[in-house]
Order: C-alpha cells, then structure tokens, then sequence
C-alpha cells in the first residue's frame, strides 16, 4: 500500500551526422493497493538534428495491474496522443500465470494506430526466480503480415534488500512495440536487424526514494545494409509516500 509519483528522462545519442539526441521524459503517479496498481503517465519525446527540434510532442497513458487469483494477474495499458511523434492510440494487453517452482509464463497482444498504419504483435515470455535473481525472456511476433519480424529480449536482474533494489543486465535483438522512445517507428524498424545490451542500478535511498540508471547500446540497421550506434542514457527518481 503505497503511492509515488517519479520523473524518468532518456536520452539517445547516434554516431550518425545530423541525427539525434532524442529526449523522451515521463512524469508518472503510481497509487499501489491489495489487488491492483493504478498508474497515470506523461510523456514528451523530443528529437534533434543538429541542436534544433525537428519532431516532439506529448502521450497521456494510463496503466494498471490487476491481481485476478493468488497466481495470476493482468496488466493493461491504454496510450493516446494527437502527435505524429507518438502512435495516435496505443492498446496493451497481458495475461501472466504463475507456473510452480518459481516459474511465471506472459501470453499477450500489442496494439499500435499510427497516421499511416496500425500493427499488431503477440508477446510471449518466460519468468524465472533463481536465488535472489529473476530472469525474463520474451519474444515478439507481428500478427497479420507476411512475415512475422520476431524481436527477443533477455533481462536478469539480482535484488538487494528489497523490490527496488536492483542490478540488472539486458539484451535483445529486433525492435519490440513496448520500446516507448522508438514506438513511432515501429512499423520501419521492425524490418530491419538491431542488436542490444544494457545494464541499470536501481536503489532506495533514505526509506523515501528510489533512484534508478541505465545504459544501453543498439547496433541499428536504418536502412539496409547500413548501420548506426546509438547510446542511451536514463535516469528516473521515485518519492514514495
């Protein structure tokens, strides 16, 4: 039982003349109770080229949790925007069951509207508590075309002295419609190669804060056969009260 609010901002750095930095910032309202977890969230992208705002704009999502039985629950996510920077409604779903002996199975379906299009993509992952660690795997196929463009990601993460207290290492290939700061161009990237890595240090600091960092490097193909580096940065801080 618990509320936070928080402020997270990423930012990507490319290796690609007259490209880049993109912020993207969240301001987010986090009310946990017993069986459910409502969350309210803002968020602006904002994309450079060469020191000048080329493309920004807003999303408003809302988000919650809702625990169904003592082992499974659902989670939802609804978006929406008016920004060409962001899909015009985003529409998440996923249903996730406890499996015995530490072991959790995701099955669940991702929507995306944009000006131009619309896309839809299964998710399926794997969860696994290890010790004082947890390990995720998750794939992600495009329903609907003729071919299915699969993206796969892995994330470990060893807990410290409580939920929030984490270090965690990532890596995937393929570009995934849960990817809020590429999420525009979803429908461009999801036919070509990107290959990932990262690590974050999450940590509660004096009872009443949560302090998070990470990295990340993806090697993205742009158009094929050509590729560029991009580096991201992020950062967030959580009050709790």
């Amino acid at each position: 039982f618990s509320d936070r609010i928080g402020i997270s901002n990423n930012t990507t750095f490319f290796n690609r003349s007259g490209v880049g930095p993109w912020n993207y910032t969240s301001l987010q309202y986090v009310k946990q109770l017993k069986n459910i977890t409502l969350i309210g969230r803002y968020n602006y992208n904002d994309r450079q080229s060469n020191n000048n705002s080329i493309l920004s704009g807003s999303l408003y999502e809302i988000e919650t949790y809702i625990k169904t039985s003592k082992k499974n629950y659902s989670y939802l996510n609804v978006g929406y925007s008016e920004d060409r920077i962001f899909p015009k409604l985003r529409l998440n779903y996923s249903f996730f069951q406890n499996l015995g002996n530490r072991w959790d199975g995701e099955l669940g379906i991702r929507y995306n509207k944009t000006i131009n299009n619309e896309t839809y993509s299964a998710a399926i992952g794997v969860s696994k508590y290890i010790g004082a660690g947890w390990l995720n795997i998750k794939t992600y196929m495009q329903l609907g075309e003729q071919k299915p463009y699969p993206s796969f990601s892995a994330t470990y993460r060893y807990y410290f002295n409580s939920r929030y207290d984490y270090f965690s290492l990532n890596t995937g290939y393929g570009t995934s419609p849960d990817e809020r700061e590429t999420i525009s161009q979803f429908s461009e990237r999801i036919s070509l190669n990107s290959y990932r890595f990262g690590a974050g240090y999450n940590k509660v600091l004096f009872k009443k804060f949560i302090y998070g960092i990470q990295t990340g490097y993806n090697r993205q193909e742009y158009s094929p056969t050509k590729f560029q580096n991009e580096i991201n940065i992020s950062m967030q801080l959580q009050y709790i009260f």
